[in-house]
């Protein structure tokens, strides 16, 4: 049996994962919250296995919610629900710890997916802007690609990077080629999961 805990403010979407979750016999949701703060309150009394966390809520937000979540209850799955793809959200949720990234229009089974594929000690990350195909292929890169790559991670632009490595746009843009082919990834987003996964940022 899947522990489940949903959090969101609006009412309408917590109802709507339930409906969608209602007949499927191995899931248990296990408590419900409007915000962050709400949330805290049930882990110290239950745990779940899996916990659906919307990004954006008043009092305290989901990617401060995870924060907290992963440094005291690291066995907790989390997986965030935004409205949309926002490539700094996505690069925090990595960041922090969270084990999938969700939009809030995936149809039941990508959202049944996700559960199962966290629950089970796997990532899912269902954002039509990744290529996740060799997303976890560990390759060495050299000292500049390194370095070219936690600037890309920073959100530095092609021009202020190579402003501040001192070398031309179109060498940026060869470095970050070269990344996104042995991440084999064909965006940012998918270089910042390859990135964080496989120890590579900071």
């Amino acid at each position: 049996m899947i522990k489940l805990i949903i959090v969101d403010d609006h009412p309408l979407m917590i109802d709507r994962i339930k409906t969608a979750i209602s007949d499927t016999p191995d899931i248990s949701i296990i408590g419900e919250a409007n915000n962050g703060k709400q949330l805290l309150e049930i882990l110290t009394k239950t745990l779940p296995d899996v916990i659906l966390l919307d990004i954006r809520m008043p009092e305290l937000d989901g990617i401060d919610a995870l924060k907290i979540i992963k440094e005291k209850y690291k066995e907790v799955k989390v997986i965030m629900l935004s409205q949309f793809g926002e490539r700094g959200l996505i690069k925090k949720s990595l960041e922090f710890g969270a084990s999938g990234y969700l939009l809030k229009c995936s149809d039941k089974q990508i959202l049944l997916s996700a559960i199962y594929t966290v629950f089970n000690g796997g990532t899912s990350f269902e954002i039509h802007a990744f290529n996740t195909q060799n997303s976890t292929k560990t390759l060495e890169l050299s000292q500049r690609e390194k370095e070219v790559l936690n600037l890309i991670m920073d959100e530095y632009e092609t021009k202020k990077i190579a402003n501040k490595l001192k070398v031309s746009i179109s060498t940026v843009n060869t470095y970050r080629s070269r990344l996104m082919q042995k991440a084999g990834v064909n965006n940012d987003i998918g270089l910042y999961k390859w990135a964080i996964e496989n120890k590579f940022y900071k």
